[in-house]
């Protein structure tokens, strides 16, 4: 009743991987960065329905360019990116190169971008603490959210994507995180 009747959400949540309260201390940081600043790419690659691709960009602590994308095919997808690399000139491209995804990361470095293949269901660099590879990267922003080392833009939609999935412990007491398919089977989009 009071998240969903009276808006009133809670701060911290025992089970959300990235808590409210320090999603919204990033969105009230400005998104500034310094000119030496170091800039990354990322891309996440969906094809048609509900999911979007995205690219964004990071330079230093801070979000600062996302570009959303609908039913958009992987040659256009890619086109799109050569743009904005070209545009931000970042160090390296990571791509969620699973599917169709690995058809973006492959057009990219035949133009010559310098993309690296992400692939979340493989293993974690720290297998004896995180699940996979999505968990600990999930877990990393975590961390980064936590001790105040993001900033991301005034953007509601990126909020509640962030707060969204939940975590909890296999057997051995690693960190696994809500599935794209259980966070859609409670409403939400992955």
């Amino acid at each position: 009743y009071q998240a969903r009747v009276k808006g009133d959400f809670p701060l911290l949540g025992n089970d959300t991987m990235i808590p409210l309260g320090w999603v919204l201390r990033g969105k009230e940081r400005p998104c500034e960065y310094d000119e030496s600043s170091t800039c990354y790419m990322a891309i996440d690659v969906a094809r048609f329905g509900d999911d979007e691709s995205v690219i964004g960009i990071r330079r230093g602590n801070s979000l600062v360019r996302k570009e959303v994308y609908h039913n958009v095919d992987v040659h256009t997808l890619s086109k799109a990116a050569k743009l904005i690399f070209d545009d931000e000139c970042p160090v390296w491209v990571k791509v969620d190169a699973v599917g169709i995804g690995a058809g973006v990361a492959d057009n990219l470095r035949a133009w010559g971008v310098p993309a690296v293949d992400y692939v979340a269901q493989s293993r974690a660099w720290e297998a004896d603490k995180f699940i996979n590879r999505r968990t600990e990267s999930w877990y990393k922003v975590r961390e980064k959210f936590r001790k105040d080392e993001v900033n991301i833009p005034n953007d509601e939609k990126l909020v509640g994507q962030l707060t969204t999935p939940k975590y909890d412990f296999d057997q051995s007491g690693r960190y696994r995180l809500e599935s794209k398919e259980k966070m859609k089977e409670r409403g939400f989009d992955s």
